[in-house]
C-alpha cells in the first residue's frame, strides 16, 4: 500500500503539470520519487528545478483489536525551485517563473483530502518546513527546497476473510499422461473455446456430506 499511494501522489502532481485548461500554469522538469537527489552536488540538482519529490517518511502501526491493525503512514512531497536573482525570488517568484510559496500551494491544493480511489483515509495536510536554502558558486543561482508532509490511515488485516467461503465438498483434477518407452505419439489438438479439454484422464473426489 505504500507504494502504491506515493505512485498516486506523483501521478496526481503529474497529471496537472504544464500551462492550459486545469492545469497548474506553470511546466515543473521533474516530478517523482524521491531518490536521494538533495545528497547531489548542488550545480546538478540545480539542473533538475522545478521540481517534485515524493517519499514515505514513515509512521506507527498499533493493533486495534485482534488481528486488525491501523497504520498512520506520512508521506513528504518536496517542491523545490531556483532563481538567478536570489533566494528571495527563488520562494516569491519572479520574471515569470514559478516560486516554492507558490507550489507548495499547489500541491496542498492537489493533494490535501485526496484517497486516490484507494482503500484509505483522506490526506491530511501536518506540516511545512524549510528544506534547503542555499546557493551555488558557480553559476550563482538560489534555489529553495520545502517539504509538506501529509498524514493518512489504512487497516491492515493478518487475519483472513473467511466469511464468503463455502465448505469444501469435491475436488476435480485433469490429467496429461506422458508417453512410455519409444511410444511416438502426436499431440492432441488444443480444445476449441467452449469445448471439454483433451485431457488424458480426469479425477474427481467427492467428499461425504454429513
Amino acid at each position: 500500500m505504500i507504494g502504491t499511494i506515493e505512485q498516486a501522489i506523483v501521478d496526481r502532481i503529474t497529471s496537472f503539470n504544464g500551462t492550459g485548461d486545469g492545469k497548474l500554469g506553470y511546466y515543473i522538469r521533474s516530478i517523482e520519487s524521491y531518490g536521494n537527489e538533495l545528497d547531489l552536488d548542488i550545480n546538478i540538482m540545480l539542473r533538475s528545478l522545478p521540481a517534485v519529490w515524493v517519499v514515505f517518511m514513515g509512521g506507527p502501526i498499533k493493533e486495534i483489536v485482534a488481528g486488525r491493525y491501523e497504520a498512520k503512514p506520512t508521506f513528504s512531497v518536496l517542491v523545490g525551485q531556483k532563481n538567478r536573482r536570489n533566494e528571495k525570488a527563488s520562494r516569491f517568484g519572479a520574471a515569470g517563473d514559478v516560486g516554492t510559496y507558490q507550489m507548495i500551494k499547489d500541491v496542498l491544493a492537489l493533494v490535501m483530502d485526496q484517497d486516490f480511489g484507494l482503500a484509505i483515509e483522506p490526506m491530511i495536510p501536518t506540516t511545512i518546513r524549510s528544506v534547503v536554502q542555499g546557493r551555488s558558486k558557480e553559476t550563482g543561482e538560489d534555489m529553495s527546497v520545502y517539504a509538506i508532509h501529509f498524514e493518512t490511515k489504512y487497516w491492515i488485516n493478518t487475519h483472513a476473510d473467511e466469511s464468503g467461503l463455502d465448505d469444501f465438498i469435491s475436488f476435480h483434477a485433469d490429467w496429461d499422461l506422458p508417453p512410455h518407452g519409444n511410444v511416438q505419439t502426436d499431440p492432441l489438438p488444443a480444445p476449441e473455446p467452449g469445448e471439454e479439454g483433451a485431457a488424458d484422464t480426469s479425477t474427481t473426489t467427492t467428499l461425504p456430506q454429513e
